[in-house]
This record gives structure tokens, C-alpha cells and sequence, in this order.
């Protein structure tokens, strides 16, 4: 959003990427409209089958659903309804539909349209955060612009920015099933008849970080993926003429367990185009006093650990001022350092089961059972954020951190740790325009 504007007047800003690693902000075209007001989260779709009768050409029409935010009391004209904007040129230009809004005010602030696809009934369906409670509505449209209000369900503890995502069980495109989340990222797995939604598991955490919300999904891509990627909203750094960042991209997936279906996330495969320098350790024997990280360097890191839980005590990692100590006896993992609050999201709409941060603690804990026999994390250091992964991305870390000024990385047992295998990659900037 642009400086000096009253916070109801959003923008969405406007990034194009090739890789989804090097981005470029490009000028924002979906800006508050004189006729309704400012442009919050939603969501676009790109419209293969013309449904909505905008296509100009051979290109397909990208549509974009906006809640037109604020009310007359912001001079904002009317109180939260459902609008469009269609691409004709690949998502350059924007034109606002000269019939807005789609859906007219249903209570309070409602907001946050997702669209979808689902195949069995051959309709688009929306996802739309009712601002009453817990409450998300359901509907459904053959062209995009009339809306049919199908259903709705409530998602215990969440508010805002929905995703309602079709996704394949272990991959098995016979065995689909609708995903349900919120902005705090936690989600119901169910079933959908193309008008109700049926869960079939409790209200399930999915990010335990502190600095993730309001994610957004691509999904029926070409290549199959559903890649996600969520706000970390924080406060500005000392020095920086930023605030604010974005996660790394994660595809997400449903996959058995034995307790049941659930979400993984992990970050996406294009990673590689920025490795630089690898270390890599196969079958070490870690033993007190040892560091196995004492030769790793720079910023920016993609380190892989696999661990012999049955041949090992509690570890810890150091990187940078953040601790990731792993304890054997309780199987969970505990991230401590120097906390960024995100000041910007209530506390009531972070997840309920999310512990109070400070200083010395809580960038994130997660339970992380062993899976035959074994412990597997992965984690992302960048320069003021730190992702972790356990078990091929079963629990999720994010958040934001302080680094300390000083570059120490270590990696060492309270007694003894097997490492099956290790390997840290150094990472080249994003930021390289060199690509």
C-alpha cells in the first residue's frame, strides 16, 4: 500500500516470477476504484473456458475477485461487497466489471473471496470469510459474475483469508478431498458434494511459527502443484526501507498418517537454481563436544539433517542466534531466539494453540515423533527469518528473528547423535539480478 493512504485504501501489489525464487515488482494495476473503494485480499483465477464471456483473442482472461473494502463511514462507498477486475493482456492491465459488485454486503466486514474450480459439478466455487465468528460461506457460479449461496461452515479458532483447495490423497487423483484453512493457516480436511462441505478431522494446526498468515495458493497448475506461500508480517529492521516479507514458496500435499490425513508442506523443488556451495556428512557419529556445522558460513542456507533416533540423544542447532534443539524424550522440537513480533495481526485471530512469544523463547515449537526409527528436518535460514521442517514437512516452523552480528553455526549432541546423512547447501541471493 502505498505511503500516507488511510489503511482502507489497499492496493494488491503485482510480482511476476518464472521460477517462483527471482521476482519482480512490477506496477500495481487493481488500486481502490472511485465507484467502491479499496482493493482487500481475494483471490484470481484464470478463466480457460471463457466462462464469464470476457476472453479478447487467444489469451485467457484472468479474473481477480476483491472484497471492495471500508464503508461510507470511510467514504469508502458500500459496506464490504464482493467485486471483479478481468485481464485480457496476461494480467498487465486490469478492467473493473461495469456490473459490481457480485456479491452484495451479507454481514459486517465479509471478505477474502477465494475461487476454485471443482470438476464434479462442473462450478466455480468461493470461499468467503462471513466476519461472524468462525463462519466461512460457500457458493457457487457457472460465469464467474452470479454467485449462488450454497452453504457454511465454521472453522473453530480461524478467521479470514480462506483457502478451499481440491488436492489428491498420496497423490491418488481417485482419492480427492477438499482442504479448509484460514489466515492462521490451520485447516479441516473433508469431503465436498459440490454444495456442503463434511469434515472429517478436528481443526489441525498448520504452521507453529510465529510470523505466518494470510497465505495464498496457486493451484491446478500445469505442472499439477499446489504451491502455497503465506505473509510474515513483522515489524521494520533497523536499517532496512522495507517491512514485511513472504515465506518461501511450499507445495502442499495430503498424505496418509497414522493419525489420518494430513497437510504437508515443503518448500518448492526450484530452490536448487540458487545453491551454491554444498557440505554434506553421511553416517557420522556426532559425540559430546563435537560441532558438525563449525566449517558453515554466509547468510543464507538450505541444511538437510536426517538422524538415527534410535541411536541418539537430544540435539541442538545453533544458527546465527536462533536455537533448534530437538528433546529425545518428549519428541518435540523447540525454537528459541530473539522473537520478532509481527504487531500487525490481533492476537485473536493467530492460532489459539499458539504459545505466548519472548524473547528467549518461542520462534516456534512443534511435536516431531520419529517415522521408523528416524528424524528428518530441514530448514531454511535467509537473513531474518528461519523455516523449519520436520519429518518431509509433516510440522512447519516459520518466523522472524534478530540475527546476531556474529555468524556462529554449530550442531551438537548432549551425548551421542547418529547422522544418517547431512547436507547444506549455501544459497545465492534472489536478489541477483543476474539470473
Amino acid at each position: 500500500m502505498p505511503p500516507h493512504r488511510p489503511g482502507a485504501f489497499k492496493d494488491w501489489g503485482h510480482a511476476v516470477s518464472k521460477d517462483l525464487v527471482h521476482w519482480e515488482q512490477i506496477p500495481n494495476h487493481i488500486t481502490p476504484h472511485k465507484v467502491w473503494g479499496g482493493c482487500w485480499s481475494g483471490s484470481a483465477v484464470v478463466d480457460v473456458n471463457n466462462d464469464a464471456g470476457f476472453q479478447v483473442g487467444d489469451k485467457k482472461t484472468i479474473i481477480a475477485f476483491i472484497t471492495s473494502g471500508g464503508g461510507q463511514g470511510s467514504g469508502l462507498g458500500p459496506l464490504n461487497t464482493q467485486c471483479i477486475a478481468y485481464s485480457t493482456d496476461g494480467g498487465f492491465t486490469f478492467n473493473y466489471y461495469d456490473q459490481n459488485p457480485v456479491i452484495y454486503n451479507i454481514y459486517a466486514a465479509n471478505r477474502d473471496p477465494k475461487v476454485t474450480w471443482d470438476e464434479a459439478s462442473k462450478k466455480w466455487i468461493m470461499s468467503l470469510y462471513m466476519d461472524k465468528g468462525y463462519d466461512f460461506g460457500l457458493f457457487s457460479s457457472s460465469d464467474l459474475k452470479e454467485w449462488k449461496y450454497l452453504s457454511t461452515i465454521s472453522l473453530p479458532g480461524v478467521a479470514e483469508c480462506p483457502g478451499f483447495e481440491p488436492l489428491p490423497v498420496d497423490g491418488d487423483s481417485s482419492n480427492q478431498k477438499r482442504l479448509l484453512f484460514g489466515a492462521n493457516g490451520n485447516y479441516m480436511i473433508g469431503s465436498f458434494d459440490g454444495a456442503n462441505f463434511e469434515p472429517e478431522t478436528e481443526v489441525i494446526r498448520m504452521d507453529y511459527g510465529n510470523n505466518f498468515y494470510a497465505a495464498q495458493t496457486w493451484d491446478n497448475a500445469p505442472d499439477g502443484r499446489c504451491v502455497h506461500i503465506a505473509w510474515m508480517p513483522t515489524k521494520r529492521y533497523p536499517g532496512m526501507p522495507f517491512e514485511q516479507q513472504m515465506n518461501f514458496p511450499t507445495e502442499l500435499t495430503l498424505r496418509n498418517t497414522p493419525d489420518g490425513v494430513r497437510v504437508f508442506r515443503n518448500p518448492v523443488p526450484e530452490i536448487a537454481n540458487l545453491y551454491e556451495n554444498n557440505y554434506s556428512w553421511k553416517d557420522t557419529l556426532l559425540t559430546a563436544g563435537e560441532n558438525l556445522f563449525k566449517e558453515l558460513n554466509g547468510d543464507l542456507l538450505d541444511i538437510n539433517i536426517e538422524v538415527d533416533y534410535s541411536n541418539s540423544s537430544s540435539f541442538i542447532i545453533n544458527l546465527r542466534g536462533v536455537r533448534i534443539y530437538y528433546d529425545i524424550e518428549k519428541k518435540k522440537i523447540i525454537c528459541e531466539g530473539p522473537v520478532i513480533e509481527n504487531n500487525i495481526v490481533p492476537d485473536i485471530w493467530k492460532s489459539e494453540s499458539e504459545p505466548k512469544s519472548d524473547y528467549l523463547n518461542k520462534l516456534g515449537e512443534a511435536p516431531l515423533s520419529p517415522i521408523e526409527g528416524k528424524i528428518k528436518l530441514r530448514i531454511l535460514v535467509d537473513r531474518t527469518s528461519i523455516e523449519v521442517f520436520g519429518n518431509d514437512g509433516q510440522i512447519v516452523i516459520t518466523s522472524c528473528f534478530m540475527p546476531d552480528d556474529e555468524k556462529v553455526y554449530s550442531f551438537i549432541s548432549e551425548n551421542k547423535t547418529k547422522i544418517i546423512s547431512s547436507d547444506v547447501y549455501s544459497l545465492k541471493s534472489a536478489w541477483n539480478l543476474e539470473r
